[in-house]
Parts: C-alpha cells; sequence; structure tokens
C-alpha cells in the first residue's frame, strides 16, 4: 500500500475558521488531515468534551501545572518559574515556608542568595502580614537575619517567625495555610539537579498544615 505525506506550514497565524474549512475540503477528498495549531486543537478538544460529557464537567474541571526545575539551565527561569506559581499561589495573610535547607548555603553564596529569594518573593511580600520559616535547628543565624532584613525591606510592617524542626523532610511553601507548592528542591538547590515544582491538591495541604498544627509550628 501507497502512502504519501504532504506537510503545510504557514509563518503567520492562520484562523482557526480557514484552518476548520481546509481541514473540512481535505477530508472530502478522502485526505487524512492533522493540523498541529494549538488553538484550534484546544477549541475541538473543548467542543468534544462538551458533546461528550456535557458543559458541567468542563466547568467542573481545574488547573493542573507542574513543572521541572531543569539542571544547569538558566538561574533567571528557574525564579521565573518559582516566582509565577508563588504569584498564583497569591498569599493574602501568610506564608509559611517548610525547608530544612533554607538557611543553609555557603558565605561565598549568600549575596547572590539573598538576591533570588528577592525575586522570586518580591511580589508577594508586600500583600501578607506574616512570613512563617520552618527549618532544621542548625541553621545559618546570619543568613537568617539578612533574609529577615529583606523582608522588612520589602514590608516594613510584616511579622517573622521562625520555627525549628527535624520532622519534615520534603519542602512547601503554603500560602493562607490552604494553597500550597510542592518544591523539589531547597533555594539553594535550583539549577543544580532536575527537582519538580507542582501545586498540590487541597486535601494534601490539609493533612501537612493538621500536622504543622499539631507540632505546634504555625
Amino acid at each position: 500500500m501507497y502512502r504519501e505525506t504532504l506537510t503545510l506550514k504557514s509563518d503567520k497565524p492562520i484562523e482557526a475558521k480557514l484552518l476548520k474549512e481546509l481541514g473540512n475540503r481535505l477530508q472530502q477528498r478522502g485526505i487524512e488531515v492533522y493540523i498541529l495549531d494549538v488553538d484550534t486543537y484546544c477549541l475541538e478538544m473543548c467542543h468534544k468534551l462538551i458533546m461528550e460529557k456535557g458543559p458541567r464537567y468542563i466547568l467542573s474541571l481545574e488547573r493542573l501545572q507542574e513543572a521541572v526545575l531543569p539542571k544547569m539551565g538558566s538561574i533567571d527561569l528557574h525564579i521565573k518559574v518559582l516566582s509565577n506559581y508563588l504569584q498564583v499561589l497569591s498569599p493574602s495573610k501568610d506564608l509559611t515556608i517548610v525547608d530544612q535547607y533554607f538557611f543553609s548555603v555557603k558565605p561565598s553564596d549568600r549575596e547572590e542568595y539573598l538576591g533570588t529569594f528577592r525575586e522570586i518573593f518580591g511580589l508577594v511580600i508586600p500583600k501578607v502580614a506574616m512570613v512563617r520559616f520552618i527549618t532544621k535547628p542548625d541553621h545559618d543565624r546570619a543568613l537568617y537575619k539578612d533574609i529577615k532584613s529583606v523582608l522588612i525591606d520589602l514590608n516594613p510592617e510584616i511579622n517573622v517567625v521562625h520555627k525549628m524542626t527535624k520532622d519534615f523532610h520534603d519542602r512547601y511553601w503554603i500560602a493562607d495555610e490552604v494553597k500550597s507548592l510542592f518544591i523539589g528542591t531547597s533555594l539553594n538547590g535550583i539549577g543544580k539537579k532536575y527537582a519538580l515544582a507542582d501545586f498540590m491538591e487541597a486535601e494534601d495541604t490539609a493533612t501537612i498544615v493538621k500536622e504543622l498544627k499539631r507540632a505546634s509550628l504555625i
């Protein structure tokens, strides 16, 4: 059986209506058509879901985003991804950072670390009344003071709380005790190894918050 594939490429955006008309005409001639256009594909998938499952199903869907922070990628890309995720989290009252190694960094890397912290958290800190840090007891106290100074510079009225424990291995950024991010690496590790950053389910966030309260950490 002989099969031939023809690829058409446009250097400019094509209207979805025109693409659909082209696809219909080619299909009428018995030609299989695959249009790789993101907008059209999304519209067709939405139409298919509405026909198969109804509009109530569409309205019940929630956005789920995740990103793999690449090894040795641009540090600016890492900062942008985490900053955007934090803005989506949109804390309005308090932000809790659970990270054993948040205040652990080489003295030679401190200035860069403080700059990274400011860039990631700078847009949300003015909107919250409190930031909690939950880290391991063995930490760099001078770095904590420097981070606190950055926070006060961003929000002079902010309340900074630091509590210590060894009971939490993973890293979480929790907004208003109801929404959270799972961060696969400490801030001082981004760009060094592959790591996942992902929004967490409400039920999982509630479980973590419950345990933090049980341990009198929040």
